[in-house]
């Protein structure tokens, strides 16, 4: 059923994408030059260097194909810099590229720990939450991350997929309005209907 899920929700004019998470890192990268990466990490005599420095690294071995490289290198700065989100949304998103959705699930359980208003993590914690059917949790987690970034279309997108998900397809097609044309919001809610339709399954003929 995983994988039914994963391209039917592929198939949503701007849904949520469960293989690709939301982002390629967390607003903290960005916004936390104080804690990470301020004048304090350039004093002489500093071990450490900056957690944005060292993100950055993770980043270039991913993309060079070393995911095994970049996961040790990622488990460091988050032992080094544990308040540093972006790490985790790595760890969870290398995680569900292996089809280790529960693994996926404790990184960003972990970062929401240290940055609950993340958007980026809470959407990705969403994603994940429907991979495994948990509705109700996902459409909260889609929620939190709509109520710290309202101008992002995919969160008000990604809540009408787990509104819809949850029992409610026409109230989903009204959320999907918002943010797409009404043909995709239509071609949106009969892809949720069909996911909530029961399955019919054919036994195998002799």
């Amino acid at each position: 059923m995983w994988h039914v899920m994963r391209r039917a929700i592929a198939g949503l004019a701007m849904g949520a994408l469960a293989i690709n998470f939301a982002g390629c890192a967390t607003t903290q990268a960005a916004q936390e030059d104080g804690s990470f990466g301020g004048k304090g990490d350039e004093q002489a005599g500093s071990p450490a260097p900056r957690a944005n420095t060292m993100y950055g690294m993770c980043r270039i071995l991913r993309a060079q194909g070393k995911t095994e490289q970049a996961e040790v290198a990622l488990v460091g700065l988050m032992s080094q810099f544990p308040e540093f989100s972006p790490t985790y949304n790595d760890l969870a998103e290398i995680q569900l590229d292996r089809g280790r959705l529960d693994d996926a699930i404790h990184y960003l359980s972990e970062g929401l720990k240290v940055a609950p208003t993340d958007p980026i993590l809470q959407n990705n914690a969403g994603v994940c939450a429907l991979l495994k059917h948990d509705y109700a949790a996902a459409l909260e987690h889609f929620q939190a991350a709509a109520a710290v970034a309202p101008y992002e279309a995919r969160y008000k997108a990604n809540i009408a997929l787990a509104t819809g998900l949850n029992g409610d397809p026409e109230q989903s097609k009204a959320l999907y309005e918002d943010v797409v044309s009404a043909d995709a919001a239509e071609h949106n809610t009969q892809i949720i209907k069909g996911l909530l339709a029961p399955q019919v399954i054919t036994p195998p003929t002799d």
